[in-house]
């Protein structure tokens, strides 16, 4: 990775060398590099924060995945499926909320970590009054790791997160994974 939108500055992890601008592509790439990285770094920050100020009530979700094998920022292998992460602060998600998406996805038969391998949800400190969401997926959910082609589990995982989405949204409703 080149260029990771969600590290902050001054971010821990910079001094393993896994900041905003990796440090190989600081290596490999020169400062000219670091520097323009970091414009669009905050470029990026400034026009999510604008949209983001823009709604009423806005939930943030952050939604990628993890490796199942070892990796130099999680070297244990995680036993998870799905890690659901937020911020111990004013943009967590409410706590019903919250125990709603856990539930739906252990309903859909995955098992969940809570702020366990990852934690927190990424956060823009420029927006007002917002909530966010991490919700981080085990690769070996929906693909061939050594391969990197889908498996058969790519669409009833992506139906499964349109569904939650639109429970999400719709927050009074129900979630079902069926």
């Amino acid at each position: 990775m080149l260029v990771d939108i969600e590290r902050m500055p001054d971010d821990p992890l910079e001094a393993n060398g896994f900041g905003i601008v990796s440090q190989w592509a600081i290596d490999a790439l020169g400062e000219d590099f670091r520097q323009q990285a970091l414009a669009w770094y905050r470029q990026y920050h400034h026009f999510a924060a604008a949209k983001l100020n823009a709604l009423a009530s806005p939930l943030l979700i952050d939604c990628h995945s993890f490796s199942s094998h070892p990796t130099p920022l999680c070297p244990c292998p995680p036993d998870i499926d799905i890690c659901i992460g937020w911020n111990e602060d004013d943009t967590a998600p409410a706590p019903p909320l919250l125990d709603r998406i856990v539930a739906y996805f252990i309903d859909c038969g995955y098992s969940v970590g809570i702020n366990s391998p990852f934690s927190h949800s990424k956060t823009f400190p420029e927006a007002k009054d917002y909530h966010t969401l991490m919700i981080e997926i085990n690769k070996r959910c929906y693909m061939d790791e050594q391969t990197l082609n889908c498996s058969s589990n790519f669409a009833p995982l992506h139906d499964r997160l349109l569904r939650l989405y639109s429970v999400i949204m719709n927050y009074n409703s129900a979630p079902s994974c069926r």
